[in-house]
Parts: structure tokens; sequence; C-alpha cells
């Protein structure tokens, strides 16, 4: 009989009325192994040994020697490293074969596959339950035999240890260039590196880095210099436009910019997971090369910025900008921190005297009483100063020489030069302008008066108007009358203020100093807030108000 195009016939032997049908020459349909290769190399060593070229070549000439495996594809990986996390070609390879479209994964090597023990064993176990294979070529393993796990194990132990001694060499060798002073280029904006191995400035560059500079160092914030680049179509480093206030930081602290190169900034901690950590403890030894290359920055506008960065640090605690170093208080001289109150106090900064070192509770520091001076009064006050310093007398000091001359001339060509670029958005001076001018800045006793002393010879006085007689750091609180009272004037309703000017008195004695150790090379406080209940039980919390 025909069906269909195909020959069947009846055999004989079979039931009445029952026929037996067959097809000739019929074959078992067999669906083809849909066969992956997973390729990767992990060191510029590794890649002179054994390419991804290479690798691949040979994988598709063994899938095509076997007539019942077809190419599901190649999957490759050339990331440092054998972090899950950083191998996309290696986590696309599982998400396929999840996916039902991968029956046998070839691999070189066990090596190859992972360099963890726990990883590799995971990975292929994971695979089996999904029904597929992984066939290690040059291990013999198959994990489609029952012996496949312990020789496995075994292997993937042994690479683990040949990661390890891989990883020590290069190391020690990384490690080894750097105490002879030979540094490890690594693309820096502003700089190129010729084939010779010299590190040049590359002029288009180096204009805006020069710029950021100056924008930082002149009271910009990183968001601000971000929208100037951005607005004038300033290309990055990648090629884009897109500029982050993360970036700018990182090269506001690049030490390259002043011709130098500061060796093993960092460490990888761990073989295996390749995480790096800042060498901030010194646990590896660290190396300084000066005056390595051309500088695009001068030392001390490198200086300055980092100096700014500190004191704008928030990680820090409360921000120390712009003032600290400058200003003392009126009845010590300690140098005054900068502090923010709670919010049912002011959402203002305030400036207390700080005391002195060998403490971390201000209380302790210190027996100036807890006063403080809102610092929108003390630049409103600076810039008058500024603004009522005599021209003529800055233009015959500057004809003169010395540091006095140097910061009349400054003075000068501040006055006469648009103030944007000298004040920051809460009308705060720059700390540039500090730096170049003031010598020191403090009050009289009795808070009524700022006192300016600049660095060329002058020194300025200027009354300060307190808008709430509570505001005045001296004020005194007194309860005549049936009334509460401030320098004998009546105020609001009373027993709440009184209330408040009580807790504001224990909260600044309350604050914490930490200060810096005597290896830093800026010497600038932690301020922070003082202990809750939540830090420490045994402690008033002073941010309450007292009943």
């Amino acid at each position: 009989m025909r069906m269909e195009g195909h020959t069947y016939q009846a055999t004989g032997n079979t039931p009445v009325g029952v026929r037996r049908l067959y097809r000739e020459n019929a074959l078992p349909r067999v669906r083809a192994k849909r066969v992956a290769a997973y390729c990767r190399v992990s060191t510029e060593l590794e890649q002179q040994q054994s390419s991804l070229a290479t690798q691949m070549e040979a994988f598709n000439d063994m899938i095509s020697r076997h007539a019942d495996w077809e190419l599901a594809g190649i999957y490759t990986d050339e990331e440092t490293g054998t972090s899950r996390r950083n191998r996309d070609g290696f986590n696309s390879l599982m998400a396929d074969a999840e996916a039902g479209k991968i029956d046998i994964i070839l691999v070189k090597s066990v090596q190859r596959f992972a360099r963890n023990t726990v990883d590799a064993l995971t990975a292929t176990r994971r695979l089996k339950a999904l029904g597929v294979s992984v066939f290690f070529e040059r291990d013999n393993i198959n994990t489609s035999q029952a012996t496949s796990e312990l020789y496995l194990t075994l292997m993937a132990a042994v690479a683990q240890e040949e990661s390890h001694s891989l990883s020590e060499n290069m190391k020690w060798g990384i490690r080894k260039r750097f105490a002879a002073g030979i540094p490890k280029w690594a693309a820096t904006y502003g700089y190129r590196k010729t084939e010779e191995g010299d590190w040049v400035i590359e002029e288009n560059e180096a204009v805006q880095v020069r710029r950021i500079f100056d924008m930082y160092k002149n009271g910009s914030g990183l968001p601000a210099i971000v929208t100037a680049l951005e607005q004038d179509g300033v290309i990055t480093q990648m090629g884009g436009t897109k500029w982050y206030p993360h970036t700018l930081a990182t090269m506001l602290k690049n030490e390259k910019y002043i011709g130098d190169v500061r060796m093993q900034k960092d460490y990888t901690a761990d073989h295996l997971s390749h995480r790096r950590v800042k060498n901030r403890d010194l646990l590896v030894p660290q190396y300084y090369i000066r005056d390595h290359h051309p500088p695009i920055i001068d030392r001390e506008t490198f200086a300055v910025v980092q100096r700014i960065a500190l004191l704008c640090d928030p990680h820090r605690g409360s921000t120390q900008y712009p003032y600290y170093g400058f200003l003392r208080c009126p009845h010590c001289g300690c140098l005054m921190i900068r502090f923010q109150l709670p919010g049912h106090f002011s959402k203002e900064k305030d400036w207390t005297c700080g005391g002195a070192a060998g403490h971390e509770k201000r209380g302790d520091r210190t027996s100036c009483m807890p006063q403080s001076v809102s610092e929108g009064y003390i630049h409103e006050a600076f810039w008058q100063a500024f603004d009522d310093l005599d021209e003529g007398g800055l233009l015959a000091i500057s004809h003169s020489s010395g540091d006095m001359a140097e910061g009349a001339r400054f003075a000068l060509e501040a006055r006469g030069c648009d103030r944007s670029g000298l004040v920051g958005k809460r009308n705060e001076p720059s700390y540039h302008l500090l730096v170049k001018t003031v010598k020191g800045i403090s009050f009289t006793e009795d808070y009524r008066t700022l006192l300016v002393t600049w660095n060329f010879g002058v020194v300025s006085r200027v009354d300060i108007s307190y808008q709430r007689p509570w505001h005045r750091p001296t004020s005194v609180l007194t309860y005549s009358g049936g009334r509460f009272r401030i320098d004998g004037k009546p105020i609001g309703s009373g027993k709440q203020v009184a209330t408040s000017l009580k807790a504001r008195i224990i909260y600044i004695d309350a604050i914490r100093i930490v200060d810096p150790s005597d290896d830093d090379e800026v010497q600038i406080p932690n301020v922070y807030p003082p202990l809750s209940k939540k830090h420490n039980s045994n402690e008033e919390d002073p941010c309450e108000l007292p009943g």
C-alpha cells in the first residue's frame, strides 16, 4: 500500500483483521544536540598563550566533526577578574541554558569556567539539573558521567590554587615595578602616553582641567561645574558630553595633575572576587613620585582645592566651609567650629568655640560659654568689611613688596571684578578669597562687632545688627514681672522661648568634635551632632526639650 508518498507493506503472522504497517528504510528521528562553547581569557599574559580567537576556532572545528551536533552559540568573556557579576558572556550562557536553548557546553578547562571550587560545582550542578552537560576538553571531564563531580572538585581546587599563585606573582611584579619608580599608566583626562612611554599634556583637555580647578577653588560646587561643562558641550574622556559630579570629585583629588604619581592607592583584598579596597591604612606599601611628568595645575591651587574638598566633605559630619582655620573665639582664641542646630531651633549653620584637643564633647574641651553665631551674620559683616576697604590704601600697599603687597593686589583685583566668582550660593566668601586676603576673623567679647585682620596689615571692624534679641550669643535670659526677658526686653511666649534657649545650650555643649590624627596632611576636625539615646542610653538626649 502507498501512503503520503512512502511505501508501506503488510506483514504476515498477524491476527485476522489486523495489519502491521512499516515503512521501508525507516530511520529513527534524532534531534541534533545544541552545543555551545564558552571561552574566556582574563589577562594579557593569557591572551598571548591562548587567545579567544584560538579557542573559538578549536570549538568550531570540534562541533563540525560531529554530525549530530549543531552550534548553539559561542559565549566569550575578556574581563579581568573571576566574579560572575563582571562576566556577561557566562551569565548569558546560563540564561540560555535555563531557557532550554542548550544541551551541551564545551569549555577548554575548569580554570576557564571558574577559578573557585564552590562556583564551579554550583554552576555545573545547576546545569545538570537542567539536563545540560559540560565537557571540559583539557581535563577530559564530562558532567554527564557519574564520576565527574569528584574529578571536577579536584580540578577546580587545583585551578583555584593556580589562580592564587598567578595573582600573587602578578602582584609581586607590579609592586617591584612600583618600588623601582615605574608607575602603571591609566588613561587620565588631560594626558596622553607616547610610544616612548612619556606622559604628555593634551592641551585641549588641559584647558578644561584648569577651568574645573579654578571654578571649584573660587567657590563653585560640583553640580554648578557640571552644568557649565555641559552647556559648553565639553567632551568627556569617553567621548560623550554628559558629566557627573563624582567624575569631577575624582579629578580634583588626582595628584597626576600636579605632575606626581601615587602608586598602590588600592589593592586586591581577595584574589577570588578581585575586590579592591582603598589602601588607607597602608597595609601594602605606597610609593610616591614627585615631578614625574609635566603638571597641568600648580601646587598652590591643588593644595587649596584639597583643603576645600575636606571642608565641604559631608561624610566628616558638619561641613566646615569656609571659615574653619580663620574664625577664632573672642574669649580663648581657639578655632571655632561649624554645626547645625536641630530643625526646631533653626535651619541656619552656626559657629561656636571648638576648644582645645584632647576631648570629644565640646563642653569638655573649653570653659567658654556654649554660645554660637549664625553664619549669615558673619557673611554679611565680612562683605561689608571687604567693601569698606580703602582702595587708596590698598593701592599703596600693593606697590610694596612681600606677602602684604600680594594680598593687597589680590583684594584690588577681587574688588574690580565680577563678585559672582567669589561668592557662594549662601553669600559666603570663597575659601580662595579668604586664603589670599585674610589673616584671621574674630569678634569683640560681646559678639556685637566682627573683627577682620587682613593679611596686608589692615584691621576692619563691623558692627553686627542681630535681627532678634536671642540671636546675639551673649544675651542674658532673666525672669521678672511675670515675664521672661532677654537683656531686659520681654520675649514672645516666654516659657517656650526660655525652654528652647536652655535646650540650645545643652545641645551645643554636647556636640562631638573628633580631632584629626597628627599624620593627616590637612588638620580639620570632624564635627558630629550629640549622641542621642539610640546611641548611648546613659546620656541625656540634648536634642529633646527639657520640661
